[in-house]
This record gives structure tokens, sequence and C-alpha cells, in this order.
């Protein structure tokens, strides 16, 4: 049945936080509440890290030298829907644990299939 209005397409893909399986091989297994990103908060990010690339200075290195913990600030949320912590915190945390929440934030808000394509082209 094909989706006629906005507000079913909204009550079909909802905004609400989900739960993810992060896994960390051997040492680790957890779940947490990842909130998908908007639209417009996708092109936001996109755009502000487009920007890092070709900004050689301070505020160009900053913005990606916090891309992982960044992305994983604005989807890592507590069961009221609020983000768990600070950017800084976020960015305090062990690399290989945010790696694999960043993975799973980039997989559920469908960027893991932009790289994957791009890849595909590369070999062709």
């Amino acid at each position: 049945m094909a989706i006629q209005s906005l507000q079913e397409f909204q009550s079909t893909f909802a905004m609400e936080p989900v739960e993810v399986d992060i896994s960390l091989g051997t040492d680790a297994s957890f779940s947490i509440l990842l909130k998908p990103l908007s639209s417009a908060a996708r092109d936001a990010f996109e755009t502000n890290i487009a920007y890092a690339v070709k900004d050689k200075g301070e505020k160009g290195k900053t913005a990606l030298a916090t891309l992982r913990s960044s992305l994983v600030h604005k989807c890592w949320v507590g069961a009221d829907g609020k983000p768990i912590g600070s950017l800084a915190q976020i960015g305090e945390q062990r690399a290989d644990v945010i790696a694999a929440i960043f993975d799973k934030v980039r997989e559920l808000n469908g960027m893991d299939k932009d790289v994957a394509a791009v890849e595909e082209e590369k070999n062709d």
C-alpha cells in the first residue's frame, strides 16, 4: 500500500530512538539507544565535514578531529531521548567503543551505503 500523506510516512518511519546491539569482538557486547538523524541534520553534518576538509585552518582541523564523537553525540541517547553526555565526554571514551557505535550510527542513517557505492565504483 502506498503512503499517501506526510503523517502516514512519519508514523511508519518514526524518529524515535531504536535499540541497537554493539559488539566488541570477544571483549563485550551491549545495547544502546540511537536516535536517527533527520535529513536536514544529516545534511548539516556532512556539509560541516565537507567544509572542514576545504578549511586548512584550526576550525577545519577541529571539525575533522571530532568526526566520530560528533556523529555519535548527535545520535546516542538515553531513555529520555536526550544525548547521554557532552561532545567532550563522548570524545574521552575508548576509541574502539566509539568506533563501533559510529559504525552503527552510520548504518542507522544510511551513511554506510554511500561509502560502499564509492568503493564499488572504484573497483569497476
